[in-house]
């Protein structure tokens, strides 16, 4: 009738005799007492299947019995069985398709047998189908009898919640009587100690990333979410929807995300046109830092031979990154991108102090307007290279403006000088923080004069000398209203002044007057603790398109203004020069206007324009897809 074998016997005891209609083919059999004998409580072990005597009724005609199924096959769960006393016969049995269990109240012996072939589940199911009883709890409570303890560790199995001594509880082991093994993660009866493939994913454990998740078996950029979850399976900034190559960190390309964000209808990059080249520079291997610490000690050094010198300065030089303040610098500094490779252009005024030094007075010496600026897109850029145009006086040279222009510069050119050379079309930007205020004039119409002149005679020739650079520029401080700024018909946006009504902006909006407006960015000056404008920032008005913000404090003293929030963008754009080394000047712009932070109303508005510079969204532009 069965034909199935277990692949070991695991009982060996002499039979008793059964009736023919059941031949199971594992079996054991123990002599106890003989029933006037019995007792409830009593415990009786058959080769490490423990019995349990739960009751015997009035007329001696059946007996209960507890046993863990686990005695037959591996479970813990505890049955009670009932043996009832055989029609014809003076002996207690019980039958079920797959186990007989016989018991001789005379001898006192008891045999069980079981079919090798029958799963837990089907004999737990013929159990219940034959009346025995899943009992509540899964623990035999012995009075007395005899005991196995499988593990040897001194607890008799009855009451040990940890047959095969494992450590893991037999509630919680897959396999309770394998110390080896305690846990089957596929259900496909090998333990996971020897299966080589835990989750049956078809991918071998010693291959599989996440062996025990059938859903998962590979994580490429090794962040402990396999790729089926990771929605950046490179981490490398693009969502995979956006990244031509998925599991390459090396390739984001920013134009294959812009055309899938289009064809989804999500706005990206809508500033920077379609036919821009994203392939991507070389980092540097340099540490930022070191150049940051080695300039702020080059200025304390200035510091304090002046202080020697019997001066007075107000020179506080800090490079910090906190100082600097731009937001995701260090990190880009850290990933490598430093300038390297960048050219950048500052006109300013220097001064004809070698030193980069004003003297105001006998006692008074301070860094100038041009050193200021100057220092801030270094900070941003350290490795970039740059050229100082002298705006006002004629043109320097010597070895203190070597060493305080930290290595980058020892000689200015004077502005005339460079206007007439020939033109420079390998820049990527030129830093602007000069300009017209029309409210600085007696009257109006004076005002308008100059602002365009500066237009006309400044930026244009600028431009136009600088073909492939972006201009920055600084937007103005006369943003406070006055009642010179209402006379003067300046427009507020923001309780501010705006620069394309008070300052030279208002003329570079004019393209008969400015062709460059397309590769231009105005900056105005942000204050984070206020979360507003500064005070003496002009808002954007109507070069809402083309405004941003940033920080407008000095890293070499205590002095402030839109001119050196205007350096920290002139930085940004040799960042993107040395990362994206084939972006044209508008699509450098409109990266670094795209990616900026949000500011006000939403969008682009009349105050902060773009909103807040960001170097790492700039340099990462996919991120901001997520």
């Amino acid at each position: 009738m069965f034909s199935a074998r277990l692949s070991k016997t695991l009982f060996s005891a002499t039979l008793l005799p059964l009736v023919a209609a059941c031949a199971p083919e594992n079996s054991s059999t123990t002599q106890i007492d003989p029933i006037s004998n019995i007792e409830v409580g009593q415990v009786f072990n058959i080769n490490g299947q423990s019995f349990y005597v739960s009751s015997i009724n009035e007329t001696a005609t059946s007996i209960t019995l507890s046993a863990y199924i686990s005695g037959f096959l591996q479970s813990t769960e505890v049955v009670q069985i009932v043996l009832s006393k055989a029609a014809g016969g003076d002996w207690f049995e019980f039958r079920s398709p797959s186990l007989y269990i016989k018991y001789n109240p005379t001898t006192g012996a008891l045999a069980w047998e079981i079919l090798a072939a029958v799963s837990f589940d089907d004999l737990r199911s013929e159990l219940i189908g034959s009346g025995a009883t899943i009992a509540s709890g899964n623990t035999l409570l012995p009075v007395r009898g005899e005991f196995s303890d499988l593990d040897n560790d001194g607890v008799v199995d009855a009451l040990d919640d940890d047959l095969d001594g494992d450590l893991v509880a037999d509630g919680d082991d897959a396999f309770p009587f394998d110390p080896e093994e305690t846990r089957d993660t596929d259900g496909d009866g090998i333990g996971d100690a020897a299966d080589a493939d835990d989750d049956n994913d078809g991918v071998m454990d010693a291959d599989d990333a996440f062996p025990l998740d059938p859903a998962e078996s590979v994580d490429t950029d090794l962040d402990g979410i396999g790729n089926i979850a990771d929605s950046d399976d490179d981490n490398d900034g693009a969502l995979d929807t956006y990244d031509s190559d998925p599991l390459n960190s090396a390739l984001a390309d920013v134009g294959y995300a812009k055309g899938v964000a289009d064809g989804l209808g999500i706005t990206f990059l809508p500033s920077v046109g379609n036919a821009e080249d994203w392939e991507a520079g070389i980092a540097s291997t340099a540490d930022a830092r070191t150049f940051l610490n080695a300039a702020s000690q080059t200025a304390l050094d200035e510091k304090d031979s002046l202080n020697l010198g019997g001066f007075t300065t107000n020179i506080t030089p800090d490079f910090s990154y906190d100082s600097i303040n731009v937001s995701g610098l260090e990190e880009v500094h850290q990933a490598g991108w430093t300038g390297l490779g960048s050219k950048i252009y500052v006109v300013d005024e220097f001064y004809d102090y070698d030193t980069f030094l004003t003297d105001d007075s006998a006692s008074w010496i301070a860094f100038s307007h041009g050193a200021n600026t100057f220092s801030l897109a270094f900070a941003v850029a350290p490795e970039a290279s740059f050229s100082l145009i002298e705006a006002f006086t004629v043109a320097t040279s010597g070895s203190d403006l070597e060493r305080l222009s930290y290595g980058k510069a020892n000689a200015t050119t004077y502005k005339d000088d460079f206007l007439s050379g020939p033109a420079e079309p390998t820049a990527d930007a030129v830093n602007l923080s000069l300009g017209v205020h029309i409210t600085d004039f007696p009257n109006v119409d004076d005002g308008l004069f100059n602002a365009e002149g500066f237009v006309v005679s400044w930026l244009q020739p600028i431009a136009s000398q600088l073909p492939n650079s972006v201009l920055v520029a600084a937007a103005g401080n006369n943003g406070a209203i006055t009642t010179t700024s209402q006379e003067y018909g300046c427009v507020v946006a923001g309780d501010r002044n705006t620069a394309a009504s008070c300052t030279d902006v208002r003329f570079a909006l004019d393209d008969t007057l400015y062709d460059a407006l397309n590769r231009t960015i105005y900056v105005g000056s942000y204050d984070e603790v206020a979360g507003g404008l500064t005070y003496y920032s002009v808002s954007a008005g109507d070069v809402a398109d083309h405004f941003m913000v940033a920080d407008g404090t000095s890293i070499l003293d205590n002095t402030i203004g839109t001119s050196y929030a205007a350096p920290r963008v002139t930085g940004a754009i040799a960042l993107l020069g040395q990362k994206f080394p084939n972006l044209t000047p508008q699509g450098s712009k409109g990266v670094l206007l795209d990616t900026a932070i949000d500011l006000g109303a939403a969008g682009v508005d009349l105050v902060y324009g773009h909103g807040l510079l960001d170097v790492q969204r700039a340099l990462n532009p996919i991120g901001i897809l997520k």
